[in-house]
């Protein structure tokens, strides 16, 4: 948890990702993840027991982002795919304006596409804008 601490407090999304592939494959196969919520579900106990604030199914004006996690500085916003791509994330993101409510909030905003492979059952790809 420190890790995951000091990366996010560094700003370095990349290390708090990598970090959380390696947790994913710490799961058992045999318990249940073959759905996006499952890895939804997972993201937001991490940045919970990290003391973060973190909120999941996040509503705007034309639909939900995944995560939204605030910290100090920076807000990310996740939006996640199963069997889809990082790429496809981060249009949801821009579409449908997931990150515009937080533009005003003076904290830089950061976009997050994260693809998760049902086969690996873990992350495989993410882009950050």
């Amino acid at each position: 948890i420190v890790s995951f601490l000091r990366d996010l407090m560094k700003g370095d999304i990349e290390s708090c990702l990598e970090r959380t592939r390696s947790f994913f494959a710490s799961i058992p196969y045999d318990l249940e993840n073959k759905t996006e919520k499952h890895y939804q579900t997972i993201f937001y106990l991490l940045f919970r027991l990290m003391g973060q604030y973190v909120d999941v199914e996040v509503k705007s004006a034309i639909g939900r982002a995944d995560v939204v996690l605030k910290l100090s500085d920076a807000i990310y916003v996740f939006e996640f795919k199963l069997n889809g791509t990082a790429e496809n994330a981060l249009k949801q993101i821009e579409d449908k304006g997931y990150a515009t409510p937080f533009q005003a909030d003076g904290r830089e905003v950061m976009k997050v596409g994260v693809e998760f492979s049902a086969e690996e059952r873990n992350i495989s790809r993410w882009l950050v804008e």
